[in-house]
């Protein structure tokens, strides 16, 4: 962990009620995860041990399951061992903005945001500078239940 207003978890253990709170209140400068937070659930993965894993590796998952989130105004920011942004912000409906700056290691954004009805995607924003997930969202655009704007 790094300091308050930007917390650096290398694992599950590292995020506090009070880092969630942060989260909840946009009250941090960056959140830097250092480990594989997220994964969907392998087609016969039980729901439960898979949803209960989201919710013990997944900051946002546990944050959202307290407030829904509407906005992530502060910087997201990857490690290099994070690969994976699958199912991320599964089902969060309020959810309208994410600032997620370096996708550049990741390689798997399936159901990234599958449910969140409320946001509003633009190529423009940083996310999309990885080449392969361009491709991926412009080949998967029916993982979204509003339309892509891709301006």
């Amino acid at each position: 962990m790094h300091d308050e207003r930007n917390p650096i978890p290398n694992s599950p253990d590292d995020i506090t009620n009070e880092i969630i709170q942060r989260i909840i209140n946009n009250n941090l400068d960056s959140l830097t995860i250092n480990y594989e937070f997220t994964r969907c659930r392998k087609n016969d993965e039980d729901w439960d041990n898979w949803e209960n894993e989201q919710y013990r590796n997944n900051p946002f998952w546990r944050a959202n399951s307290v407030t829904p989130i509407k906005r992530i105004e502060f910087e997201v920011r990857l490690g290099p061992g994070v690969h994976s942004l699958a199912c991320a912000f599964l089902f969060f409906e309020k959810l309208e903005y994410v600032d997620i700056k370096d996708t550049s290691n990741v390689t798997r954004m399936d159901a990234m945001f599958v449910g969140a009805t409320s946001l509003n995607i633009s190529v423009k924003n940083p996310i999309f500078f990885n080449p392969y997930i361009l491709r991926y969202f412009k080949k998967k655009l029916y993982f979204f239940t509003e339309p892509l704007i891709f301006t």
